[in-house]
């Protein structure tokens, strides 16, 4: 009897067997099917030509309207691509894998079954053979210099971490939509089923101004603070827009803008997500709004939609240099270590009608949004006169350099002054000054200490970008001014007339000295849940009537975080340590870092405290500290972003790796330059206060600014035994 039981055990396991075999190669056959007619939807229908990134002949640029509408505006924001090429590249790996996502659900299985996955292994050489990534450099043992697009920083296999053009990590997992066929549709509903409130409700009811809720203006921190964050969020993050193939007879990866997301207010599940306007503020029922594009999965394997970055993640200065060979030699001289600059000093003069106003002569810089206001572009020529005037000196000091050389060590030296400025002046201000402390984000007063940790992801994370960083929408003006050297006001006009406008920096008049001293001399609006007129409801206006044809910023706000699959707001609390909110109060159980005023707001608006978007519910808490920015999750978000920039880069300035780091005496130089002092050489000031982030004050008095250090570009001087790379 055993032995016939065991025969029949042993027979019923080799049928199993045979049977999971079957099934097996069921669905892997099911799985090539599916990835076969990916590629025949997706890709041309021509020879293939190898994608080649930063190397070979470069793909024509994607046409860019050069109208004037709102659309157009948001187009020059976020449309255009420093490498074609790369963005093409990523565009069809990306989209490759979302309809090979679509024709598995077709064929009647679950892509995110334990089946399907345990699958997709065997098809892994199959999928990396249809996969087209850009190329990138091969990492040389020893270069003692970053590469452009962030590439080689970490070690293998992790030499792609931080780089431009890769996906964006994420702190909480992705909370997507799904129906039959599509597995990455927006978050449109809350916990309880019921469709959450349009974005333009949501930021009319808890984010807008009134004449008798208008935010004060702080009492210690300056515009240029204000500036200085939106420069070094575009130093770190790019999130491409979606856009539409176009083939040209020489390109077949071709993209053009995807234009006209606002004549239905019905979703289309591949490009558009449109935001209902119920009020009569606009001229559009629903408000052009376009899905941001899909990342290829890391080595190809497609997974969980997320979101490309095309910068580098590092602070590296990238919105001065760019994150790609291609645009590094655009923006270089090649003489005596320069960056190329217009003959007024300003930045160089690029395209016409590129990142600017049509009839206006464009600039061009390592970001193409640094236009976007005359604020901002100000920073932008900072940097460019300080890197100018740094390469000039090593040049005088050591005449022998090559411009090769001499460019990499001015930027170099500027990049570590401006890890310096971000770590040891601006994250103290923006965390506080205990949160800096604990979270390892000051330096040391003088010499090197190693905080690299070569397992850190350095990656920009998807809850910081689309919403965490974006606190410093709530400090934006009404006005641009610009003050004489008395500190009288030259002129002055509001915000939204300067859109993408030019006229006041190309205008020696004003130019960037008078803009840059307001700046310095302007106190910001204090941080919190309200957002200005200017780009709450006229973003991008041209025709300055009502209703207008701008857009919402707040809104856009909202509405990306649901495209990006931003779980709610307590979700983050959670990440964080902190208690999520349970009811709509602001009790120990509820909303306890905000006001009774928003919390009601908020219930309003939200059926469960679990649906309450992730930037509503950042933006609108309460700062804990007195003189604190931020509210607590928005703080504690910054402040582990801020982290992994500076554990997770091999070359950041305090490292004393020999290859790629400072010497002490150097590195103690860097460790006493300041914002200020960069103001000062770059503007021809003749005061300022020593800390330009914060108010002049009896404690941060107006100083002459040859009082202000100066980098002494002589530790760098090159003779035997002393300095060498």
């Amino acid at each position: 009897m055993r032995q016939i039981t065991f025969f029949t055990a042993l027979l019923l396991h080799v049928t199993i067997r045979v049977v999971e075999g079957q099934i097996n190669n069921t669905l892997n056959a099911i799985l090539r099917r599916a990835l076969d007619d990916a590629v025949n939807t997706v890709q041309p229908q021509t020879a293939r030509p190898r994608i080649v990134g930063q190397a070979g002949q470069a793909a024509p640029q994607p046409s860019v309207p050069t109208g004037n509408s709102p659309q157009d505006l948001l187009n020059l924001f976020g449309g255009q691509t420093e490498d074609p090429q790369a963005s093409s590249a990523n565009s069809v790996s990306g989209q490759l894998f979302r309809v090979f996502r679509q024709n598995v659900a077709r064929s009647g299985e679950v892509f995110g079954s334990r089946a399907v996955q345990d699958e997709l292994p065997f098809l892994a050489a199959d999928i990396r053979q249809k996969c087209i990534l850009p190329l990138r450099p091969v990492c040389v043992d020893g270069y003692p210099y970053r590469y452009p697009d962030g590439s080689c920083n970490n070690p293998n296999p992790n030499i792609l971490r931080g780089a431009a053009q890769t996906a964006q990590p994420r702190f909480v997992e992705a909370e997507y939509e799904q129906d039959s066929i599509f597995d990455d549709l927006p978050r449109t509903h809350g916990k309880n089923g019921e469709k959450l409130k349009s974005a333009r409700v949501i930021s009319n009811a808890v984010l807008s101004t009134t004449p008798s809720n208008r935010s004060p203006k702080s009492t210690r921190h300056t515009l240029t603070l204000v500036h200085f964050a939106q420069f070094v969020d575009h130093d770190v993050i790019k999130t491409p827009a979606t856009k539409i193939r176009a083939p040209l007879p020489n390109d077949p990866y071709h993209e053009i803008q995807v234009r006209d997301c606002n004549k239905h207010c019905v979703i289309p599940k591949e490009h558009c997500f449109p935001i209902e306007v119920p009020d009569n503020n606009f001229v559009e029922d629903c408000m052009h709004f376009v899905r941001n594009k899909p990342a290829p999965g890391e080595d190809c394997m497609p997974k969980t939609r997320e979101q490309l970055n095309e910068r580098t993640s590092f602070l590296d200065l990238s919105s001065t240099y760019g994150s790609s060979e291609r645009r590094l030699v655009d923006l270089r001289q090649f003489i005596n270590g320069r960056l190329n600059a217009s003959s007024d000093n300003l930045l160089p003069d690029g395209p016409p009608n590129d990142d600017c106003l049509p009839t206006q002569i464009c600039f061009i810089s390592g970001d193409d949004r640094f236009q976007e206001i005359p604020m901002l572009t100000v920073i932008h020529i900072n940097f460019l006169r300080e890197h100018n005037r740094i390469a000039e000196k090593l040049h005088k000091i050591n005449p022998h350099w090559k411009d090769e050389k001499l460019f990499q060590e001015a930027r170099k030296i500027l990049t570590g002054i401006y890890q310096h400025i971000v770590y040891n002046e601006f994250i103290p201000l923006l965390v506080g000054k205990y949160t800096a402390l604990g979270s390892n984000l000051l330096s040391t007063s003088t010499g090197h200490r190693n905080s690299y940790n070569r397992f850190i992801d350095p990656g920009t994370h998807n809850g910081f970008g689309v919403a965490a960083y974006r606190f410093g929408h709530s400090l934006v003006g009404r006005f641009t001014r610009a003050l004489e050297p008395n500190f009288t006001e030259k002129t002055s006009n509001e915000l939204r007339f300067d859109f993408f406008n030019n006229v006041k920096i190309r205008d020696s008049t004003i130019g960037p000295t008078r803009i840059g001293r307001w700046m310095a001399d302007m106190v910001m609006r204090k941080r919190d849940k309200f957002i200005s007129d200017q780009v709450r409801n006229h973003l991008f206006e041209t025709k300055f009537t009502f209703p207008s044809d701008g857009f919402d910023l707040a809104a856009f706000n909202i509405q990306r975080g649901r495209d990006h699959g931003i779980p709610g707001y307590n979700k983050f609390r959670e990440f964080c340590g902190l208690y999520a909110a349970t009811m709509f109060n602001n009790g120990p159980m509820g909303f306890r870092d905000h006001d009774y005023d928003t919390v009601q707001k908020l219930e309003s608006m939200y059926s469960h405290p679990d649906d309450v978007d992730l930037f509503v519910g950042g933006i609108s808490e309460k700062p804990n500290l007195n003189g604190d920015i931020l509210g607590p999750t928005f703080k504690c978000l910054i402040a582990q972003q801020f982290q992994r920039y500076k554990e997770g880069d091999r070359f950041f300035y305090e490292n004393p790796f020999k290859d790629t780091g400072f010497t002490v005496k150097q590195l103690n130089d860097i460790k006493k330059q300041t914002f200020a002092g960069i103001f000062c050489r770059s503007l021809k000031l003749a005061v300022i206060q020593r800390k330009v982030f914060e108010k002049e004050s009896y404690k941060n008095p107006r100083v002459k600014c040859d009082k202000v250090p100066e980098p002494n570009l002589y530790l760098w001087k090159e003779r035997k035994g002393y300095f060498k790379h």
